[in-house]
């Protein structure tokens, strides 16, 4: 493996990781939650939590 390959692929995996962190937030949420997403505040919040989440497997 070529070193562009497993640098693709590192990558690949940690796109890979916080998809399921994304989607694990979101399918955990109650149902209100999402629907009430319309306001600013919730979903910036939401959107923290989802970033905050994934920045612990940044490199």
């Amino acid at each position: 493996m070529t070193d562009l390959e497993a640098k693709t692929l590192k990558e690949i995996e940690m796109l890979k990781a916080k998809t399921a962190i994304a989607v694990a937030i979101l399918s955990n949420c109650e149902a209100s939650t999402l629907s009430a997403l319309s306001t600013n505040d919730r979903k910036s919040g939401m959107f923290d939590t989802i970033r905050k989440a994934q920045a612990t497997i940044e490199k």
